[in-house]
């Protein structure tokens, strides 16, 4: 597996609604702390090979930073993190990739080095610390921790859309002529789908074979619900008149089915695992 695709995959896993709760250092003679909850809104861009993370931290309810970030990776492994807030201006961290790690630093002014260490483990959950080295020191302290679980997508809501043909080769350049949009490929072994890019460098949708994982589905745009339970969509759907186009399977953090309702249009049901 080549570097570029372990990154897109570790992108992948990244995107999503985070939220949860912080701890942020006052006084570090005191060891006095204060409490703040924040929520992360990551979406895959730069064809996969980056992260734009909308930031909001609350205290005592009330917003008290808005702030965008950008990752960058390198297929080496090697990250630019931009960190632009709301007023002000961006400051740029330099950092690696490491399994599930990234890790980023900077020398500010005054010469303190900023570290800041972000571990999206499984996915599922986040964990984020800022340590400062002060100047003309080797100690550094934690002025920064937080804690945050995966938002699940609410019920109903579409997540994705693809379309499933025999030879998405020459079918994603039609899309790309028609609708200005730049084919990415995406290595499925012995073959490639293809993510299928905006202007903006963006996954608009997805043009794929129909073979391995995909090879029972119909050749027409497939929308993609998020649903509380595959399994239970699933029987609601065959007791309306519906039926099991394919599944269950399980790709990344969903188990999903393919359906088609009583007038035989397609969609899939995917529950986050």
């Amino acid at each position: 597996m080549n570097e570029s695709l372990i990154i897109k995959q570790f992108v992948e896993r990244c995107t999503g609604h985070f939220s949860g709760n912080e701890e942020i250092m006052i006084d570090p003679q005191s060891g006095t702390t204060m409490a703040a909850t924040a929520t992360l809104s990551n979406t895959a861009v730069l064809g996969g090979m980056g992260i734009d993370s909308a930031y909001e931290q609350k205290m005592n309810g009330e917003v008290s930073i808005l702030c965008q970030t950008l990752l960058r990776f390198d297929p080496s492994g090697e990250v630019t993190m931009i960190w632009t807030p709301g007023e002000g201006e961006p400051a740029i961290y330099t950092g690696s990739l490491e399994g599930s790690l990234i890790e980023v630093t900077r020398r500010t002014d005054d010469g303190s080095v900023q570290r800041i260490r972000t571990d999206y483990a499984d996915g599922s959950s986040v964990s984020n610390e800022m340590l400062i080295v002060p100047p003309n020191s080797t100690e550094s302290m934690k002025v920064f921790s937080g804690q945050y679980q995966r938002q699940a997508a609410t019920q109903g809501q579409e997540i994705w859309r693809d379309l499933t043909v025999p030879d998405a080769d020459n079918l994603k350049d039609f899309y790309a002529r028609v609708l200005g949009l730049t084919p990415q490929a995406f290595d499925m072994g012995d073959y490639s789908d293809f993510n299928m890019l905006d202007e903006n460098g963006d996954v608009s949708c997805g043009i794929c074979h129909a073979r391995g994982e995909n090879a029972k589905l119909p050749p027409v745009w497939m929308p993609y619900f998020a649903v509380d339970s595959a399994d239970k969509a699933r029987e609601i759907a065959e007791s309306c008149g519906g039926t099991v186009v394919d599944g269950p399977k399980t790709f990344d953090r969903y188990r999903y089915f393919a359906l088609q309702d009583p007038s035989g249009a397609s969609f899939v049901v995917c529950e986050q695992q």
